[in-house]
């Protein structure tokens, strides 16, 4: 079976109509950082990866041509919510 995504504007979709944007993490905005080697690549290349939960970025490639926030499951791929970035980005 497909893995199905849940698109907040057009409803749930095949994962091949979707482009995977990275893991949304405490890095995600570059305020404080400086130009420092060790901090751009910390910025630009971070991720937890760790196994249980992981808030991503996602694009609609194939439809509304929209990015948005899913909350995903590492293990079992299992998205179990979506939603626009306005409303909990920084949670």
């Amino acid at each position: 079976m497909a893995l199905l995504i849940e698109c907040p504007n057009c409803g749930s979709r095949d994962v091949h109509e979707f482009r995977h944007g990275g893991e949304i993490s405490d890095l995600s905005e570059r305020k404080g950082i400086s130009d420092s080697d060790l901090e751009l690549t910390k910025y630009f290349y971070f991720a937890r990866n760790n196994a249980g939960d992981s808030k991503e970025w996602w694009y609609h490639s194939f439809g509304c041509r929209q990015w948005f926030v899913a909350y995903r499951n590492t293990v079992s791929d299992q998205i179990r919510e979506t939603e626009w970035p306005e409303k909990r980005l920084d949670s």
